[in-house]
């Protein structure tokens, strides 16, 4: 009994193998190499794209073009990690023709291509709808927070700026008491010049610290800033659910028939507020639809945005926040309240009516009509209704505030969809932090950490293609829309 013998590292072969003959007709890298042909580079505005008649010649941006997203799909991320793997990875030496560009050459595609790096990502939804890979019915919006590259030692606020100052202060007071009481020659206070000198050199370090600190939170109250990342300008502070995280707030649209990713933004808001109507309405104009779906969590809960996405037919699913202090002190709320419309009034938990009686603006300067009850005085749920004090109730409702109990109506005709909205929009984000494994972004900037999104979600959605379709039926996709062009 022996093991398998391998083959001798000397040995010489009479007739070496092809490097095609390694590769599977059904490995993705043959979809990525014959996709990113079909690209037209000089359309989309890639550098180099077009051939200058003198000077060396540079790498093809569709073979660099290649390698990135080969490297994204198989979590190669990194310009070293991608130069690496050109000398090692069989499937790159045939998808790149042997060629090996250094780490430098491959990071400056990236950071120099990045808008024309994003039309790919859209290219790419355009033929996966031309697939019919996309439902267009419902879409499911989340947002999630993605790491910077910042050190949380690189960042500055003004509330911490102050702390730091207030305690430079007091120590640097410290200090010249001490060297006071020195020079005054009290019994209790003795230095010998080496520890006078220590002293002296530690309060300038404190005294320059103090000075670089004051230097920052002028510049923040200048720029109206509040906070301010010194690594990533672009980056922020971020916090939810008790959790806090330097990085940028990623949003994806993701379709329900095979949970592609329909659109998706990169933004450095601190919550996800007002970011449903934008994202909505790109997704429903790269879909090509009249009308769709959209499904979110409560953060996205804001008048204003359900307001846009009704007139836009978009018809959207947000589970509603109630953050009343009246609920929360055990007294009726709001949602208690029955408006009829034909009467243009409000029935109390005690059915009595609650009479318009003017209208006014609120703080954020939108439009609310009043209505409030006259019979208070004598009703027996006072106690459950009123603060102490009050002598009658008052609501106030928005101008449109039809479309907030519209979005209600349909959450209670549909109980399923929040579970829904759970099973198609953390899915994604599961799958590209894993990706990511421990690390954050690899780039610095609003602009090119939307580019390295932008190739995150190209991998996403290419491979759940390929899983859907088969390698060999997209190929095949492409050589007929070839023939017809």
């Amino acid at each position: 009994m022996h093991y398998i013998k391998e083959q001798s590292r000397e040995q010489l072969a009479m007739f070496p193998e092809a490097v095609e003959d390694y590769i599977s007709s059904s490995a993705p890298v043959r979809f990525i190499d014959r996709y990113v042909d079909t690209l037209d580079f000089k359309e989309l505005g890639f550098k180099h794209a077009s051939l200058g008649k003198t000077g060396r010649p540079p790498y093809s941006p569709g073979m660099l073009l290649k390698l990135y997203v080969y490297g994204y799909v198989y979590q190669h991320r990194s310009s070293r990690q991608l130069e690496r793997q050109t000398h090692c990875n069989i499937e790159l030496m045939w998808l790149l023709g042997k060629l090996h560009p250094d780490f430098k050459t491959i990071a400056d595609f990236r950071r120099e291509n990045g808008k024309a790096i994003r039309s790919v990502v859209s290219r790419f939804r355009t033929l996966c709808k031309e697939l019919g890979l996309y439902g267009k019915e419902l879409i499911a919006i989340d947002g999630s927070f993605f790491k910077a590259s910042n050190a949380r030692s690189r960042h500055i606020s003004q509330t911490s700026l102050n702390r730091d100052l207030a305690k430079l202060d007091e120590q640097i007071a410290r200090y010249l008491s001490e060297m006071d009481k020195a020079d005054q020659g009290e019994a209790d206070v003795s230095l010998t010049e080496a520890q006078l000198n220590e002293k002296l050199a530690r309060l300038e370090v404190l005294q320059e610290r103090q000075k670089q600190k004051q230097s920052q939170l002028d510049s923040l109250k200048k720029a109206g800033e509040t906070q301010r990342c010194l690594s990533d300008t672009d980056a922020r502070l971020l916090k939810k659910g008790g959790k806090s995280m330097i990085g940028y707030n990623v949003q994806v649209a993701v379709d329900h028939k095979h949970h592609l990713i329909a659109g998706h933004e990169v933004t450095n808001a601190a919550n996800d507020q007002g970011q449903l109507s934008p994202l909505a309405r790109e997704v429903k104009t790269a879909l090509g639809v009249e009308e769709i779906q959209a499904v979110a969590d409560a953060g996205y809960y804001v008048r204003e945005d359900l307001k846009q996405c009704s007139e836009m037919s978009i018809t959207a699913y947000v589970k509603p926040t109630n953050s009343s202090s009246s609920k929360a002190n055990g007294r009726y709320s709001k949602q208690d309240f029955t408006y009829d419309a034909q009467r243009d009034e409000y029935d109390c938990p005690g059915e009595q009516a609650m009479d318009f009686v003017g209208t006014g603006r609120d703080k954020t300067g939108h439009i609310q009509r009043y209505y409030r009850s006259r019979s208070c005085e004598d009703c027996l749920l006072k106690s459950q209704c009123l603060k102490p004090g009050v002598a009658y109730r008052r609501i106030s409702r928005w101008e449109h505030e039809s479309v907030m109990e519209q979005n209600a109506e349909r959450l209670k005709a549909n109980p399923d969809m929040m579970r829904t909205r759970m099973s198609l929009a953390e899915h994604p984000f599961g799958t590209l932090k894993h990706w990511m494994g421990a690390e954050h972004f690899l780039t610095r900037g609003n602009e090119q950490v939307k580019t390295e999104m932008g190739l995150s979600v190209l991998a996403y959605n290419l491979k759940r293609a390929m899983k859907e379709l088969g390698v060999e039926e997209m190929i095949e996709f492409l050589n007929r829309r070839a023939v017809a062009v």
